[in-house]
């Protein structure tokens, strides 16, 4: 079995590879299989305790939420395994350097020859007055149904504006194939 990522940028029919699922991610996925606790970095970098008990990958950002889901950044820093932020998250706002995030959207698992696929999809508007350029995606997510928050993948892409006005969507595609 293998697990893989991809991006797509819909609005310019952009997919780029991904490959940065995190080392929070293994954890999380390790707690849910073994019914063990294991430690996990959230985005403060504070050690915790995931419990099996805990509703696991939550990622349904609402509206405005830089908390958790899908998070956008002007960072260029390498990716580590052992990330646990964005090098540069860009906030929720109108104000300078800021985005307007969507709520999160979800695509549910589908059968695609010997695979299955499933996306998380947000959209990003910027009203901020002048571009932005984002340069790094991540996944946030809890072990709750509250913080703390867990950087699950983290990838740094191509440059990708967001000119004042306009709005890019990022999805990140998952692919299970046997």
């Amino acid at each position: 079995m293998r697990i893989s990522t991809r991006i797509h940028i819909p609005e310019i029919n952009l997919w780029l590879p991904g490959h940065s699922l995190l080392m929070n991610f293994s954890i999380f996925l390790h707690v849910q299989l073994s019914t063990l606790p294991a430690t996990a970095i959230d985005e403060a970098g504070v050690p915790r305790t995931i419990s099996p008990n805990a509703t696991m990958f939550h990622s349904a950002a609402g509206l405005g939420n830089v908390q958790h889901g899908i998070v956008a950044g002007t960072g260029i820093a390498p990716v580590d395994i052992e990330n646990y932020v964005l090098a540069a998250k860009v906030l929720n706002g109108v104000g300078a350097g800021q985005l307007q995030y969507s709520a999160q959207s979800f695509q549910a698992p589908a059968r695609l020859d010997n695979s299955t696929q499933w996306a998380l999809t947000r959209s990003f508007t910027n009203n901020s007055g002048s571009a932005i350029i984002i340069q790094e995606l991540g996944l946030l997510s809890s072990a709750g149904l509250a913080p703390p928050f867990f950087l699950l993948f983290r990838e740094v892409i191509e440059p990708i504006p967001i000119l004042n006005g306009a709005t890019r969507t990022f999805s990140i595609v998952f692919t299970l194939s046997a």
